[in-house]
């Protein structure tokens, strides 16, 4: 195995190693701080909109900064480690640091409303309590319930319990007695924009965010001048390595927050920040030995990466990648919210943060592992344009199972099946026709550029309208929403390629719309093959 290649399966594998204990628990991490879905909505809404800006900037940096180029990135590795590593030193505002109990007494217990007990002392926050029922008049009895109260939980009323069956009587008084698991998990939007914890960890996720999106696309940049031209495919099997990581240790991670949170009011992160750590250590000296590829300066790059970018096929191209992002970035922001809103539903809240590792895992050796060296010999067979309209069908898939969970433990199978086949292999699809369209003089600006609107616009979008969503409908309605809305650009981008695409007279590098062999050789007017 060639050394080069060697080094970048090892920092693909150290980089993700240190980022899944991170990157799949960050928005439940800002929650235990007070965050509620609102303002990490509008988190999630700006901070990919910053990529945009930065990546192509940064991209334009190493192509321009030949010998600096190892030094750079090491730097930016380094310095995203750290931003994310500060997030665990974010004090709790001090709203959380209660635990308050409550005691009703002498009430029926044919109709316990537990909203109607609870919602008047805490009306803005999410409560997880233990309430304990003893029931009186010779019939006494000790039920425990675990509960999960919220505003929105509260607006239906058949979140209201009647243990009038429990109490083995028709009618009686009893007690109730409530401890709660957890602190407060949402300050009130006027008191949270005043503390300093919420810009603290606003600074820092921003700062980490962009780190990593800058050293996964330039990542993406090294891997593919590693590989050369004519070897794009190859990619996948560089980056599954990241993958086998990224698994381990969300796993890993989950296990031990859930193991050493036993009795904890708050869940104790320390373990996944420890992994963070060490692996981002290792990383960075993988990546000081990292060879660039020879690239000559050119100072005209940016009007290079703009005549590229000008193609009708390339625009289309970047359009429907931006629109992916919108999918990917729904489901990477509030795929974890829906599961810990549906094991609230179904009692399985306690167990929750082990569910979402285990999430992590499936959908790493479930379906990246096997999806990221698949994809390219797949993208060879069908091309492009039929790659990128699986990848919306399949999307659309992932939405409407996910919508029917009875509880987060049907999670795992949806995602081990169709994980790989709408966030890996819509990735390499992307990433392998940017590297097809772009000489190695722009790869990584050209990478920027179109990652920015990938995972900065998409992403930002999808945060927004999901947002938007669940707050006109519930997380359930809005899933389905998604799968049509995926569904729907499947059939149009299919009829678009149909029409317009396949049929486009070009030569070289510029048929990438149809199968990568035919790219090479000049097509007929009236050509049809795909």
């Amino acid at each position: 195995m060639r050394d080069d290649l060697l080094l970048i399966k090892g920092h693909f594998f150290f980089l993700f190693a240190a980022l899944g204990p991170i990157l799949p628990f960050i928005s439940v991490i800002g929650k235990q701080l007070g965050i509620s879905e609102v303002a990490m909505g509008t988190i999630y809404a700006v901070i990919p909109l910053l990529y945009f800006i930065t990546k192509p900037v940064y991209g334009f940096i190493i192509d321009y900064f030949v010998r600096q180029r190892t030094f750079i990135f090491t730097l930016t590795v380094a310095l995203m480690g750290v931003f994310y590593l500060l997030i665990y030193f974010v004090p709790h505002t001090p709203l959380q640091k209660n635990t308050p109990t409550s005691n009703t007494t002498n009430i029926s217990c044919t109709s316990v409303l537990f909203c109607d007990l609870h919602k008047q002392d805490y009306p803005n926050w999410t409560v997880n309590q233990i309430c304990s029922l003893t029931c009186k008049n010779g019939a006494i009895q000790e039920t425990d319930v675990e509960l999960r109260l919220s505003p929105e939980l509260c607006n239906n009323t058949a979140h209201d319990i009647n243990l009038n069956t429990r109490c083995n009587v028709t009618e009686t008084d009893c007690d109730v007695d409530c401890k709660y698991l957890s602190p407060v998990s949402f300050v009130p939007l006027e008191t949270l924009y005043r503390t300093s914890s919420f810009w603290i960890f606003v600074l820092l996720m921003a700062l980490g965010s962009i780190g990593f999106n800058i050293v996964n696309t330039a990542s993406d940049a090294i891997c593919f001048n590693a590989l050369g031209d004519g070897n794009e495919m190859k990619y996948g099997s560089q980056r599954m390595w990241g993958t086998v990581g990224y698994g381990i240790t969300a796993f890993l991670a989950g296990y031990y927050i859930d193991h050493l949170s036993k009795g904890l009011t708050v869940k104790n992160n320390t373990p996944a920040f420890v992994l963070l750590m060490f692996f981002i250590s290792l990383d960075i000296i993988v990546c000081s030995r990292l060879k660039f590829a020879p690239i000559p300066n050119s100072h005209r790059i940016v009007r290079e990466a703009c005549q590229v970018l000008r193609k009708p096929h390339v625009m289309i191209f970047v359009f429907f990648s931006l629109i992916i992002g919108l999918c990917d970035g729904f489901l990477v922001y509030y795929l974890f919210w829906y599961m810990e809103t549906v094991a609230n539903e179904s009692g399985y809240y306690n167990k929750i943060r082990l569910i979402e590792g285990l999430t992590v895992l499936v959908q790493s050796f479930g379906g990246e592992l096997l999806m990221f060296p698949l994809s390219g010999k797949i993208i060879k067979k069908i091309g492009y344009g039929n790659s990128l309209t699986m990848c919306f069908l399949f999307f659309a898939v992932r939405f409407l199972a996910l919508s029917f969970i009875p509880n987060p433990w049907w999670t795992l199978p949806i995602e081990m099946v169709l994980f790989g086949v709408t966030y890996a292999f819509s990735y390499c699809t992307i990433v392998a026709y940017v590297s097809t369209i772009s000489s190695t003089k722009i790869r990584g600006t050209m990478q920027g550029i179109v990652s920015g609107c990938y995972d900065g616009i998409g992403y930002a979008l999808g945060s927004l309208l999901g947002g938007v969503l669940i707050t006109l409908y519930e997380m359930r309605v809005t899933f389905r929403i998604f799968g049509a809305i995926a569904l729907a650009t499947a059939i149009i981008h299919y009829i678009l390629y149909m029409v317009y695409l396949r049929k486009k007279i070009c030569t070289n590098k510029e048929v990438v719309y149809i199968v990568p062999e035919e790219s090479s050789k000049p097509v007929s007017p009236d050509n049809d093959d795909d």
